[in-house]
């Protein structure tokens, strides 16, 4: 396994990736499309990152750190974590190993703390953040309509020292 810097390149397969994810996941993101990852990728800050997981030749997750307010010059120390793992690949410790890779790029970018934001009923990715030291700091009640039941939001802080 392999971890590295997204490319513009790698837009295709982290699409196939998120709609895998997307379809088969108690996650809140939507589906997308290649152009919309490359849009992504391009849009990207030198102070924001995306991290591919390599299994031999392909990609099977990656995570992101983005500026969670860009506009706000006050919120500059904050970003945004978001992970997605192909199912096979949860719960060997790929996410620790992308988070670790992630937290060094925090660092070195002058981020004072990362924000997650977790379904209330995705047990599994909750349990995971917290065992990487994230604290449950906040609740979205009825954040997300998904067909017609609502689901709550759980906002998740880790302070970088």
């Amino acid at each position: 396994m392999k971890i590295r810097v997204a490319t513009l390149s790698d837009a295709k397969e982290i699409c196939k990736i998120m709609n895998a994810i997307v379809k088969t996941s108690d996650i809140s993101a939507s589906k997308t499309t290649t152009k919309k990852e490359k849009e992504i990728l391009s849009r990207l800050t030198t102070r924001e990152t995306v991290f591919v997981l390599k299994d031999e030749s392909k990609i099977v997750g990656l995570q992101s750190l983005h500026l969670l307010a860009k506009d706000m010059p006050l919120m500059g120390h904050v970003g945004e974590v978001d992970t997605y793992l192909l199912p096979r690949y949860q719960r060997k410790g790929f996410g620790k190993k992308l988070f670790a890779t992630t937290l060094k790029f925090a660092k070195a970018h002058n981020y004072g703390k990362v924000m997650v934001f977790v379904r209330s009923d995705n047990k599994a990715s909750l349990a995971f953040h917290k065992n990487l030291g994230f604290k449950q700091v906040g609740k979205f009640v009825r954040q997300l309509k998904i067909g017609k039941k609502y689901v709550d939001e759980i906002a998740l802080e880790l302070l970088i020292k």
